[in-house]
């Protein structure tokens, strides 16, 4: 049964409609205006553009309101196109009260007096504000494979779920279905049973309001390309990562829909050159450990992997993105603070690196000249010691140590992968120290004038 209030907003609608058929014959009469859209929900913020008949919209209209309740809605960034016509932007308040409200605009004084002057133009009852829409907010997980079952989650913005409701996956070719149930007005959990023939899309969620599981009649709660069914892939690696020359046992790989079996031997790491991993053992569908020896030269970086489900390198093949990491290699020395024209030795220590014999390039880029670490001797892969001559007119600061891998096959030395840590040697004063006493003996009793002499002391008085 329609309401008294919203008989009379009708009637008054008629009226104004009968009027400007019958004696819209003067200029004045026949000043209306309508806003687009003229519908907008609680809390929404968009653009509206308002067409006027018979206006006259200045530059200086820069006044319009929505009367709404409990507070009107200002029209901001008004930007007059032509006397009939004007684009803004309204953010209407979470609180507004549902209803109909009229749309008014001043036309400004044209000549820098008031904003909110000159003719007024309004339409009565044309703007509605509306709840907002139920919507899916969020989807977890968001993804599944063919032949998979998928427990999922989810939350809902504005939605009233209750009991049982059926939830509609489709991307217009596969269609599935599964009954979620509500765990409060927002959260709905299920199953998605995905068919092993299932379309390799994203899909719509449609959930029905229905409580009672049937997939009919109105919704609350939809959301676009929210889903996907994806091809089966490599979901994790564990560990992930390996540094240079770095011997890894039983690195675990999880996939996601796929179908390990005893015959699945071929596991990849896709880096500048394939490693291929090495006793790789099935534990199931989805799960499978493998080895990996990873050489001392290997270029470091993040790398795909790849699985093959059949034997030597046959099947189906599952794959992961940018999953594996071959770390950038790492150095510090020891000691890493000398002084002013000390010589001293140092040992640097590398993590991934691969020093050769043939290592013998190592710099400290110190001012005014780069410091050369000499004697360089080799004790493995990852630590060589050498010397340093710290000249005494070296800059005092924090410098950088840098190695040069070398080829390893007789080029030149400060050649290969380089290494360096930065900021890692500083170049400090020389300490003050009594050089000499003179004389350096007494005995008890006595009075001895002595000298001191000092070696980069600063004494005075």
């Amino acid at each position: 049964m329609i309401s008294y209030r919203n008989l009379m907003k009708n009637l008054h609608r008629i009226f104004l409609i009968l009027v400007s058929v019958f004696f819209c014959t003067d200029t004045l009469v026949c000043q209306t205006i309508s806003i687009s859209p003229d519908v907008g929900s609680q809390g929404a913020s968009f653009g509206v553009t308002i067409t006027g008949v018979g206006t006259g919209f200045y530059s200086s209209t820069t006044c319009a309101y929505i009367s709404a309740s409990p507070a009107s809605i200002t029209i901001n960034n008004i930007n007059v196109q032509n006397a009939g016509l004007l684009t803004g932007t309204i953010n209407i308040p979470a609180n507004t009260v549902l209803d109909f409200y009229d749309v008014t605009v001043w036309e400004g004084a044209g000549n820098g007096g008031s904003d909110c002057d000159g003719a007024e133009y309004t339409c009565m009852d044309c703007f509605q504000v509306v709840a907002p829409p139920p919507a899916v907010s969020t989807v977890s997980p968001s993804f599944g494979a063919p032949g998979v079952s998928v427990a999922v989650t989810l939350t809902g913005t504005n939605t009233t779920w209750d009991g049982d409701h059926c939830v509609e996956l489709t991307d217009g070719i596969t269609t599935i279905t599964f009954v979620g149930t509500a765990g409060s007005p927002t959260s709905l959990t299920g199953t998605v049973d995905i068919p092993a023939n299932a379309s390799i899309d994203d899909y719509e969620i449609i959930v029905y309001d229905d409580n009672t599981g049937a997939c009919m009649g109105a919704t609350d709660g939809t959301c676009t390309d929210c889903f996907s069914v994806v091809d089966p892939f490599i979901l994790s690696i564990n560990p992930a990562s390996a540094n240079r020359g770095q011997i890894l046992d039983d690195i675990t790989f999880t996939g996601f829909g796929t179908n390990f079996t005893g015959s699945t031997t071929c596991v990849e790491i896709l880096a500048s050159s394939t490693l291929t991993l090495t006793g790789v053992n099935v534990i199931n569908a989805t799960e499978l450990t493998a080895d990996l020896n990873v050489p001392a030269n290997a270029v470091p970086g993040t790398y795909d992997a790849r699985i093959y489900a059949g034997p030597d390198c046959t099947g189906d093949v599952y794959t992961c993105t940018d999953c594996f990491t071959i770390n950038q290699a790492t150095i510090a020395v020891t000691p890493n603070v000398g002084e002013q024209g000390a010589s001293f030795g140092v040992t640097i220590t590398g993590v991934g690196t691969g020093f050769y014999s043939s290592t013998t390039c190592a710099y400290i880029s110190a001012s005014p000249a780069s410091i050369t670490i000499d004697n360089i001797n080799v004790q493995n892969s990852g630590q060589l010691t050498g010397t340093v001559n710290i000249p005494a007119n070296t800059v005092l600061d924090i410098y950088d140590v840098t190695v040069w891998e070398a080829d390893g096959n007789g080029g030149s030395a400060c050649d290969g992968a380089e290494y360096t840590c930065t900021d890692c040697f500083q170049v400090i004063a020389p300490i003050p120290v009594v050089s000499t006493v003179s004389p350096s003996l007494g005995t008890p009793g006595s009075s001895i004038a002595v000298t001191l002499t000092g070696t980069n002391t600063t004494w005075d008085g």
